[in-house]
C-alpha cells in the first residue's frame, strides 16, 4: 500500500502547496482540489485549520465537512473523492486509496463530482495553470516521480490545466492598496486566530426505508470496480445515508469517502427524507 502510495504520488494535482500551521507533510497521500463551507483539517494531536486548495493532506489527518460543506480531494493514485456535509474522516481512511488506479481521467471523475453551478458558487475554483509545475509538489512526490511517475505528473497536469476555469472579472471599483502597516503580519503566537471548531455530525433519523434489488444492484455495481481490498474494507455491507436539505436539496452519502452512484441518488430521489440522516444498509455478496 505505501510503496504503491509513492510510486503514484506524482499523481497529486500540481497546485502550489498550501503552507499548514503545522508544517508540510512528508508523505502525503492527498491535496485538497477545491471546497465550500466549513471544512477543518485537524493534524493528530493538534489544533484544527480551515482547508484551502493545495493543501497536502497526510494518513492521520481528519478531515471534518460542515453542514452544506463539500470538499474534493485528488489521491496519490489518481482517484479523485467528494466528502459532503456532517461527515468526518481521517485520510487513511478513505476506501479509495485502496482501489487500483482509475480508469477514468482526473477531469472527468471531477467533471461528475463538481456541477458547473458548484464550481461557480465556490468563487476562484482551483488556481491551477501551467506556471504550476513539479516544483511546487513536495520533496517525498518530487522523488517518487523521479522513479516511474513522471509520465503520470505530465498526465494529470495537462487534465488539470483542462479543468481550470480563470476567476471571473469583478466589476467593482478597485480596492485601494493597502499601507505596509496594514499588510504587516501579525505575532503568530500573540494574535494567532482561533482555529475553527470541528462541525458536529447530523443526527440520525428514521426512514422505514430498506434496500431492495435496484439499490443492491446499483451498490454493488459501484464497489465490485473498487477491488477486493476495498470490498473487504467495507466489511460485506454498505450503510448509504441520505437526507433533504432544508431547500428540497437531496444529499446522499457512501461509506468511507466512496463517491456516490447517480443510481444511489436517483433510488432515494421521491423516498421519504427528512432533514435528519436516514439509513439504508445493502449486504455485498
Amino acid at each position: 500500500m505505501w510503496a504503491l502510495a509513492l510510486t503514484l504520488a506524482a499523481a497529486l494535482p500540481p497546485l502550489a502547496e498550501a503552507k499548514r500551521p503545522d508544517g508540510p507533510v512528508k508523505d502525503p497521500l492527498a491535496a485538497i482540489i477545491i471546497s465550500s463551507g466549513q471544512v477543518v483539517i485537524t493534524p493528530q494531536g493538534q489544533r484544527g485549520f480551515g482547508a484551502s486548495p493545495g493543501t497536502r493532506l497526510g494518513a492521520t489527518d481528519t478531515i471534518a465537512v460542515g453542514a452544506r460543506a463539500w470538499v474534493v480531494l485528488g489521491l496519490v493514485n489518481g482517484h479523485a473523492v467528494r466528502l459532503d456535509e456532517d461527515l468526518t474522516l481521517r485520510v487513511d481512511q478513505l476506501a479509495l486509496l485502496k482501489a487500483p488506479p482509475p480508469s477514468t481521467s482526473l477531469k472527468q471523475q471531477f467533471d461528475k463530482l463538481v456541477s458547473e453551478k458548484e464550481q461557480d458558487s465556490a468563487g476562484r475554483l482551483i488556481g491551477w495553470n501551467a506556471s504550476q509545475s513539479a516544483a511546487n509538489v513536495p520533496s517525498s512526490v518530487e522523488g517518487a516521480s523521479k522513479t516511474g511517475g513522471g509520465g503520470s505528473e505530465k498526465k494529470n497536469q495537462k487534465e488539470l490545466e483542462t479543468v481550470s476555469k480563470p476567476a471571473p472579472r469583478s466589476t467593482a471599483p478597485p480596492t485601494p492598496t493597502p499601507t505596509p502597516a496594514e499588510t504587516a503580519r501579525p505575532d503568530p503566537v500573540s494574535s494567532a486566530p482561533t482555529p475553527p471548531a470541528p462541525p458536529k455530525p447530523g443526527s440520525i433519523g428514521s426512514s422505514g426505508l430498506a434496500a431492495d434489488a435496484t439499490l443492491t444492484s446499483c451498490i454493488v455495481s459501484t464497489i465490485e470496480p473498487l477491488g477486493a481490498d476495498v470490498k473487504k474494507l467495507l466489511g460485506g455491507k454498505v450503510v448509504v445515508r441520505a437526507k433533504v436539505r432544508g431547500e428540497g436539496t437531496l444529499v446522499v452519502q457512501l461509506p468511507l469517502g466512496v463517491n456516490t452512484p447517480a443510481c444511489a441518488a436517483s433510488w432515494f430521489s421521491g423516498k421519504n427524507l427528512t432533514v435528519q440522516w436516514a439509513e439504508v444498509t445493502v449486504t455485498i455478496p
